[in-house]
C-alpha cells in the first residue's frame, strides 16, 4: 500500500526532528569541549602554583588531560568520518553491491534514488546551490556507509531527508525506525547535559558548585586543592579573565 500524503509528511516532520537533534547534540559536544578545556586549564594553574612551592612530588606536575564527557573522542571519529570532502567516482557507487540476496528490495531500490540525487558526479547537473551541493556530498557519503554497514534505519532517514519515499514497508514500521534515531540522538544530548563539563560551564555563577568539580577534579589527580577562600577567589579572577 501506497504511502498517504499525511504519511509522508509526517515521516519527514519526525526526520526534520531527527535532523535538528543532531545538529543540537554536535554543538553541544563542541560547546562542551571548550568547558572542559576551562577546567584543565584550571587545574593548570592549581598544578603550577604547587610546584612552585613544593606542595607536591614532582609527578604531580606532569599535565594529564581531564577526560570530562565520552562524547569528545565520539565527536573528533564522527566528524573524521563524515567530513572527509574527497571526491567519490561512479565507479566507488558501483562497488556496492546492490544484488546482495539478504538486502532488502526497498534498501536498494531506496540507495539507487539516494545515489542519483548525491553523487558528486551528478551533482554539478543539478541546480543547486553550493551548500547544497556540499550537503549532499556528505549525505552521499553518509549513506554509504550505512548501505554498506547495513544500518537500513539510518538509509530510510538520508532518504527521507531527500523526498525519497518507500512504499514496501508499513508506516507504522518506517515511524518506528525513524523514532529509534531520535530517541537515540535525544538520549546524546541528555548525556552531554548531565556531563561536569556542562555543569561547569552553564552554571558558571553557582561558585560553590564549581568548588566541588574542581576539589573532585583535584583529587582524582593526586593534587591538594587549595582553601575554600583561596579557590574561590581564584574561580572569581578566572572568570574575569
Amino acid at each position: 500500500m501506497s504511502l498517504s500524503r499525511r504519511h509522508k509528511r509526517r515521516l519527514k516532520e519526525l526526520s526534520r526532528m531527527i535532523e535538528s537533534t543532531i545538529l543540537v547534540k554536535d554543538e553541544m559536544v563542541e560547546i562542551n569541549l571548550e568547558y572542559a578545556k576551562e577546567i584543565e586549564e584550571f587545574i593548570s594553574l592549581i598544578e603550577k602554583q604547587q610546584t612552585s612551592k613544593n606542595i607536591v612530588n614532582s609527578t604531580a606536575s606532569s599535565s594529564s588531560v581531564v577526560v570530562l564527557s565520552k562524547e569528545n573522542d565520539r565527536s573528533h571519529s564522527r566528524k573524521t568520518e563524515e567530513t572527509t570532502g574527497e571526491h567519490q567516482s561512479s565507479s566507488n557507487c558501483e562497488r556496492i553491491n546492490i544484488h546482495d540476496d539478504d538486502t532488502p528490495a526497498w534498501a536498494k531500490h531506496l540507495w539507487k534514488k539516494i545515489a542519483l540525487k548525491c553523487h558528486p558526479d551528478r551533482l554539478s547537473f543539478l541546480e543547486l546551490t553550493s551548500l547544497e551541493i556540499a550537503k549532499r556530498q556528505i549525505m552521499f557519503t553518509q549513506a554509504r556507509a550505512a548501505y554498506t554497514n547495513r544500518d537500513w534505519k539510518k538509509l530510510l532517514y538520508y532518504g527521507i531527508i531527500l523526498d525519497e519515499y518507500i512504499d514496501d514497508l508499513i508506516m507504522s514500521e518506517q515511524y518506528l525506525m525513524l523514532e529509534t534515531q531520535y530517541n537515540t540522538a535525544a538520549a546524546k544530548v541528555q548525556d552531554i547535559q548531565s556531563s561536569i563539563a556542562w555543569k561547569w560551564g552553564t552554571d558558571w555563577k553557582n561558585l560553590q558548585m564549581r568548588i566541588q568539580i574542581i576539589t573532585a577534579c583535584c583529587q582524582n589527580k593526586g593534587l591538594v586543592p587549595p582553601d575554600r577562600k583561596k579557590l574561590m577567589n581564584m574561580l572569581i579572577k578566572f572568570e574575569l579573565d
